[in-house]
């Protein structure tokens, strides 16, 4: 919660600062689309309880859940920016994509931990449990994860130190 009350905090006296600094010029709209992540939560209370709009600025936050609608969106221009894990800025890099990567001082707890969750029916209690009911090609039997993205690196390392 600490975590989320500084980037509410950067947030909030960033947007203070440029509204000193533009003075009682109008902002143009800014376009950004958050992951459906916690550390998201500041950005996304703060746009519903119209604390931009209080501030002088004109955030439109896009929901898009979808990673690569993300990237294709940011791509095409129809966002303005995003928010990301660093595997996807350094994809968005190495395709060509001209964008400025910025961060907070924002920094989440490390657990070493990966949790795998599924429904209660389906009484999985381990990850060889799981893999004895997926099957490769078939979409109703397979592992649900956000492509490209640290999730689908680490659950690949998972996999693989299994064999």
């Amino acid at each position: 919660m600490i975590h989320a009350r500084r980037i509410v905090v950067f947030f909030i006296v960033l947007t203070i600062t440029l509204s000193v600094l533009t003075g009682a010029e109008d902002l143009p709209k800014l376009r950004i689309s958050l992951p459906p992540v916690m550390g998201c939560l500041p950005i996304a209370f703060a746009d519903g309880w119209d604390m931009f709009t209080q501030s002088g600025l004109s955030v439109d936050v896009v929901g898009l859940s979808d990673n690569q609608a993300r990237i294709l969106a940011l791509m095409a221009g129809d966002i303005d920016g995003m928010i990301c894990d660093v595997s996807t800025a350094i994809l968005l890099i190495t395709s060509g994509t001209d964008i400025v990567i910025t961060s907070t001082a924002y920094q989440p707890e490390q657990t070493g931990s990966l949790a795998l969750l599924t429904q209660s029916y389906f009484h999985i209690d381990s990850v060889e449990d799981l893999l004895s009911r997926t099957e490769t090609g078939n979409t109703l039997k397979s592992i649900a994860i956000t492509e490209m993205s640290v999730i689908e690196y680490e659950i690949d390392a998972l996999l693989t130190s299994l064999g």
